[in-house]
C-alpha cells in the first residue's frame, strides 16, 4: 500500500505547477495570475477537441484528422511553453502572442475554412476581450 507521507512530494509537485507565479510588482502578479488562467484554460480546450480525432468513428477523412492532430499538439506545445516563459517572467510578451494567436486563429477560421462571419467562432472574438 502507498503511504500519504510519499504522495507528499507529489503534490507539492502538482500544486506548483497549477499556482501562477508571484512577482515584486502587484500589476505583473496581476496580469501573471489571469495569463497563466487563460494558458491552462486554452491548454485544456485543445485536449478535450483533440482526443476525440483519434477514434475512427469521426466524419473527418484521415489525412484532415491527422493534420488537426498536428496543428492542435503544436499549439498544446506553444501554450506550455508559454507557461514557462510567464514563470520566467515574461509577461508582456506572451500575453502578446497569446492575443495575436487566439485573434489569427479567429480571423484563419473564418477567412479561408468558412469563409462567412455567420458562424459560432465568432465567440473567438469575446475571448479576445479579457485577454486585452
Amino acid at each position: 500500500m502507498l503511504k500519504l507521507s510519499r504522495l507528499n512530494p507529489i503534490i507539492a509537485f502538482i500544486q506548483q505547477l497549477f499556482r501562477p507565479p508571484t512577482f515584486p510588482e502587484p500589476e505583473k502578479t496581476r496580469a501573471a495570475h489571469w495569463l497563466y488562467l487563460f494558458l491552462w484554460l486554452f491548454i485544456g480546450l485543445l485536449l478535450l477537441l483533440t482526443i476525440p480525432l483519434f477514434f475512427s468513428s469521426n466524419q473527418l477523412g484521415a489525412f484532415v484528422r491527422l493534420r488537426f492532430i498536428y496543428i492542435q499538439s503544436a499549439l498544446i506545445l506553444v501554450f506550455c511553453g508559454g507557461l514557462i516563459l510567464v514563470r520566467a517572467g515574461f509577461v508582456r510578451s506572451i500575453s502578446v502572442a497569446i492575443l495575436l494567436l487566439v485573434y489569427g486563429g479567429t480571423v484563419y477560421a473564418h477567412v479561408y475554412v468558412f469563409q462567412t462571419i455567420h458562424d459560432p467562432s465568432v465567440i473567438g472574438y469575446f475571448a479576445l476581450m479579457p485577454l486585452a
